[in-house]
Parts: structure tokens; C-alpha cells; sequence
């Protein structure tokens, strides 16, 4: 069966091999996915290239051959990297490459009528509506995201959750902390503003609402976490992303090689050869290699990991 870059979504195009750059206008379309596809995108770039690691991190042991002829592919190690970078976003809970989050459609309906077809994107991810909580102060509207890094956000309403009414599109005056996952609708009248009338319906909007501290489901968001290029992401994510991918691909391909092997002998005739190593079940091919990239990257996560995730708090 023939390969078709262009069908293929996502980062399943790291299967196919026909193309070595590896820069997908797929991941684009997450970040504005108001345009066409027929229509002329601005690639995301690539973050990581097989031959990156193969020349840098591997060592230039670029074959990568093991005892049984096998070899790993560059499309193969560019699907093992985007799982990774996947992985460690997740794991520091700040996303990398582009995620488009969808909400769920609105209580009392089965679709999205406001997308073609009533669905969302193939590409695109499910995510819960936000319950209405009101604010302490009368001017501002403000709801904490689930996710971050934001990169855009391409909708964010205030609904009347029992009906689905639209009552407010807060995007039009919407104050964005993009880093923190935080959006803020502020509403101020100045004599000298046309705010008026946007005034006048944020009061009558809270009239209706009135009596009702919290409403489940009454925010509706659709946003887009992770970065708009490539060249965009830290060069500390990227270091420990080379990292982690290090460590996994060094410990399976050790394997891969020759077993924790201590001791291995031959004998032909009057021939004898025999080897010995310092690996074991629990030290192998690439050991030292392996704790070093380990340590390194414990150390990170010790005291650079909070910057990303933030730091938690509980209460006894």
C-alpha cells in the first residue's frame, strides 16, 4: 500500500518515511485551525532530528546495527522521539507540540453545531466544560485552564447551562496569562471608552445568573496548549528531551546488542576464546551512560521542574 504524507494526521506522519525533514503542516493547523487545509500553511518545524541524535547524543554510531542485523530507522526514531516529547510534557505537565483542545458539546445537546459535521477534528482532543463560578469582584470574569502552555485560544463563552444560551463571548475582552493557563475578562466603563453598552451587558448577564454561586458547565473553551513553532521551545526542554530519549533508546538498544552477559567463551578443538565483562542483570550495555544521562536529568527535574509545573500545595 502506498504512503501518503498528506493523509496522514499528526504525528503518525513520523511513519512515513518519504519525508526526511520530518516538518508536518499537520501540527500547524492545531495552532489555527480556522484555515483550510488546501490552504498554504507555515510548517511547525522540526524539534528533534533522528540524525540529531544519532550524531550527537548516539555518539556517531550512526547504524545502529544489533547481533541479529536489525536496525533502527530514522522514521522509527522520529516516532520514538514524538512519544517522548509527548511523555516528558506530560510529565512536567507543560505541553510541547501542539495540542488542540475542543470542549464537549453543551448540556442538552449530542454535537458540536457550531463545527461542520457536529465533530470535532481528528487531531483535535475532547475536554470537559468548565463549571460558572462567581466572581468576588462584579468587573471580571476569570477561569483557570486545565492545561498549559497556551499558544491560542479560539473560543471562550459564558453559556446559561440549562438552555445553552450564549450569554457572553468573553474572548472579545479577554486579558490571557498564556504561561499560566489563566483567562480574565475585565470589564471597565471610562467616559472616554465605547465600553458602554458591553458594560450593561455584563451587569444584566449576572441579573440572570443571580442566586446561583456556581453553575456546572456554564464555560466553554476552545484552546490550543504547546508552542507555535519549534524554534519556540526552550532549549532546557529540548536538552532534557534528548536526554530521556538517550536513556530509552540506549537501554533497549543495549539489549538489543548482547544481554546482561558477565562471562562468554568459545571452544573449537584446541581453540578457546573467552570474554568478560562487568554487566550483569541489573548493569548492561551503555550502564555508565545510562546513570550519567539519569542523574543529570533527576537533577533537573529536582530543580527546574516546578518552573513548568508549578508548585503544589495541599491543606491537612
Amino acid at each position: 500500500m502506498e504512503n501518503n504524507i498528506d493523509n496522514i494526521d499528526g504525528f503518525s506522519g513520523a511513519l512515513n518515511n518519504q519525508n526526511e525533514n520530518y516538518d508536518y503542516p499537520d501540527l500547524a493547523l492545531r495552532v489555527y485551525p480556522e484555515k483550510a487545509k488546501d490552504e498554504k500553511l507555515p510548517s511547525w518545524g522540526c524539534l528533534i532530528h533522528p540524525d540529531e541524535c544519532r550524531r550527537i547524543m548516539f555518539l556517531g554510531n550512526e547504524p545502529l546495527m544489533t547481533t541479529k542485523g536489525t536496525q533502527l530507522e530514522n522514521f522509527q526514531l522520529k516516532n520514538w522521539i514524538d512519544m517522548t516529547v509527548d511523555a516528558f510534557g506530560d510529565l512536567i505537565q507543560w505541553d510541547i507540540y501542539p495540542k488542540l483542545r475542543r470542549h464537549r458539546p453543551l448540556i442538552g445537546t449530542e454535537e458540536r453545531t457550531d463545527l461542520p459535521g457536529g465533530r470535532i477534528e481528528d487531531a483535535a482532543i475532547w475536554e470537559d466544560l468548565y463549571d460558572y463560578v462567581e466572581s468576588n469582584s462584579g468587573k471580571r470574569f476569570m477561569t483557570r485552564l486545565r492545561h498549559k502552555n497556551v499558544a491560542r485560544v479560539h473560543k471562550w463563552n459564558l453559556n446559561f447551562p440549562y438552555s445553552g444560551q450564549k450569554l457572553l463571548n468573553l474572548k472579545e475582552r479577554m486579558v490571557a496569562k498564556y504561561e499560566q493557563g489563566i483567562l480574565e475578562a475585565v470589564f471597565v466603563r471610562v467616559p472616554w471608552s465605547n465600553l458602554g453598552p458591553v458594560q450593561m451587558g455584563i451587569n444584566a448577564s449576572r441579573s440572570v445568573m443571580s442566586g446561583f454561586n456556581e453553575l456546572p458547565g456554564g464555560i466553554a473553551v476552545d484552546y490550543t496548549t504547546g508552542y507555535d513553532h519549534a524554534s519556540r521551545v526552550p532549549s532546557e526542554i529540548k536538552e532534557q528531551i534528548l536526554k530521556y530519549f538517550t536513556v530509552c533508546v540506549m537501554s533497549s538498544y543495549g539489549d538489543g546488542i548482547i544481554g546482561g552477559v558477565a562471562n562468554y567463551s568459545t571452544s573449537v578443538g584446541i581453540l578457546h576464546e573467552s570474554l568478560g565483562t562487568t554487566m550483569s542483570a541489573t548493569s548492561s550495555f551503555y550502564g555508565a551512560r545510562i546513570a550519567q544521562l539519569s542523574k543529570e536529568l533527576e537533577t533537573w527535574m529536582k530543580t527546574f521542574k516546578s518552573k513548568y509545573s508549578g508548585i503544589k500545595f495541599g491543606a491537612l
